[in-house]
């Protein structure tokens, strides 16, 4: 044993400057850390509202009629399940309201047969061509004869005229309410296009104002055989046949 000691020096200067190295290190490293922990976080945070970004647009899509919005999303997670859930919602509401749109056609097509069913009834029945006998025709009028009713006559008595080959014509005023000037101007052209297909036309059961209209329209009654009934009409002209 010698007794030697071994004696080590180390100024405070070169002592603090190490402390002082590791302490900035450890900040460095935490600031690092931080950022990193930053940027993990937004990153994330951007994975998960980026696609409930897009499900709320989509959803606004929606409720503005625009039924075929998806969300492009897949995946496993919650985010993917609820894409998935979104998507399977949209096309259940797109493939209902085809539907709805489909019946609603659907019935817009049956209206319309309704509509042109009855308008062909109607036709037929404010132009009720009877025949009577071989080359005898009776039209029983009823209501209001206006312009246009007027027109629907002469076109459907002048096709009865030709189709029966008829020589007798009888038009039956007596339910006629009211008869406007031009519709009284329309039966002497009726008159004239019965006579053209052979056809001699009678009026029976003329009320007053109706025969006042007429007496005061330019029509040729001579060329008009006028009954005081349908009865008298129907017994002078069949025994004729």
């Amino acid at each position: 044993r010698l007794g030697w000691a071994l004696l080590l020096y180390q100024s405070e200067e070169e002592a603090l400057a190490l402390v002082d190295r590791t302490i900035w290190t450890g900040i460095m490293t935490a600031i690092a850390v931080s950022v990193v922990a930053i940027l993990v976080a937004l990153l994330l945070a951007a994975l998960i509202t980026a696609p409930l970004a897009r499900m709320a647009q989509a959803a606004r899509a929606i409720a503005s009629g625009d039924f075929g919005q998806r969300i492009p999303f897949q995946g496993r997670n919650e985010i993917g399940r609820l894409a998935a859930s979104f998507n399977a919602m949209a096309q259940a509401v797109e493939t209902r309201r085809q539907a709805e749109q489909a019946a609603q056609a659907e019935q817009l097509r049956l209206q319309e047969n309704i509509i042109q069913l009855q308008e062909a009834t109607l036709k037929e029945l404010a132009v009720p061509l009877i025949t009577l006998a071989d080359h005898v025709l009776l039209l029983p009028l009823i209501g209001t004869i206006d312009q246009r009713r007027s027109q629907q006559l002469i076109t459907t008595l002048l096709a009865g005229v030709a189709q029966h080959r008829a020589s007798q014509v009888i038009l039956d005023m007596t339910g006629v309410t009211h008869m406007d000037e031009w519709s009284a101007a329309n039966l002497g052209q009726l008159v004239q296009g019965c006579r053209l297909l052979g056809a001699e036309v009678a009026l029976a059961g003329l009320r007053p104002h109706v025969a006042n209209m007429l007496a005061t329209t330019a029509i040729a009654t001579s060329d008009i055989t006028i009954f005081s009934s349908l009865h008298t009409a129907t017994e002078a002209l069949l025994k004729t046949e």
